[in-house]
């Protein structure tokens, strides 16, 4: 192998570490970006909850208390918790299938073939892999 190769070889080899490091930065960070969406979104929900049974609790403390079925302030906050719960369940969807992309890389052959291969990094996601029942205990 002459120096030319040699150097070429060890370029090429720089190039496709630096693709494949500047790409799992962007995942990891879409991923990390979607786990604050959520933990924020968890933390709007709880406000909500706590207003939600504030107000619950002003209904049924008055003297006479009011039905809190039909109260419009209480019908409110049931409808603003139903749609942030479902905008948090849509972004724990997409950071599944975010995780899921970040398991795998597409190659190309020699021929011009697309492949996919998952990956599996050990370092990647280990935290998480805990059911969220133990990570609240610990």
């Amino acid at each position: 192998m002459n120096k030319e190769d040699f150097w070429a070889q060890v370029r090429d080899g720089l190039k496709e570490g630096l693709n494949y490091t500047v790409h799992k930065t962007e995942e990891l960070t879409r991923i990390g970006r979607l786990k604050v969406e959520i933990y924020s979104q968890k933390r709007r929900i709880a406000r909500e909850f706590a207003e939600l049974g504030g107000q619950v609790f002003l209904l049924l403390d008055r003297e006479e208390p009011a039905e809190v079925a039909v109260d419009t302030r209480v019908r409110e906050l049931i409808l603003e918790l139903k749609k942030m719960k479902a905008s948090m369940d849509q972004l724990e969807i997409d950071l599944a299938d975010s995780r899921k992309c970040a398991d795998t890389e597409v190659h190309e052959t020699e021929t011009g073939e697309s492949i996919t291969v998952h990956v599996v990094d050990p370092d990647f996601g280990v935290e998480d892999e805990k059911p969220e029942a133990d990570r609240d205990e610990a």
